[in-house]
């Protein structure tokens, strides 16, 4: 059913085939695949307006925006929405993935110490497979929210 509206496909892979063999082909791809297989990429405007083409310095800008509202208003839960946001240079499809580690977890110190050695450490991997890095901000409010939340201890 190529070329079809609403025609579906399996996974990422897919679509990104289907959008590679389909002559005027649009699709939804996270940036790291649409980057690693080369398809073109449009530009959008963001919410002021701006026209952006997608970056990781477009997605750390949407990031780093809502990161420093998280930290300033102090929300325990650390809830982002970076999703055409107010940022001038932010990408306006932003998003964000999650860890979630239950609050009577056996041992949280081990999982957030692993988490915590990937900020410190898995930059440069992050962005060989395709994902952006989270600033230094959010390093900061998520390492903030795990003290309040775990009593967290970094490096403990």
């Amino acid at each position: 059913m190529k070329g079809v509206a609403g025609s579906g496909v399996k996974g990422s892979g897919g679509m990104a085939e289907a959008v590679k063999q389909t002559a005027g082909a649009i699709g939804y791809l996270d940036f790291g695949r649409a980057s690693h297989d080369k398809l073109a990429i449009s530009q959008l405007p963001n919410r002021l307006g701006v026209f952006l083409k997608v970056s990781t310095e477009a997605i750390q800008a949407a990031a780093k925006f809502d990161a420093e509202r998280v930290l300033y208003t102090g929300d325990p839960d650390f809830y982002l929405v970076l999703a055409n946001n107010d940022t001038y240079a932010g990408w306006p499809l932003a998003t964000a993935t999650f860890v979630l580690v239950p609050k009577n977890a056996r041992d949280p110190q081990k999982l957030l110490d692993f988490l915590y050695w990937g900020y410190k450490n898995g930059d440069g991997v992050s962005r060989e497979l395709g994902y952006v890095p989270l600033t230094d901000t959010m390093k900061i409010g998520v390492r903030k929210a795990w003290s309040r939340q775990y009593n967290y201890k970094a490096g403990m």
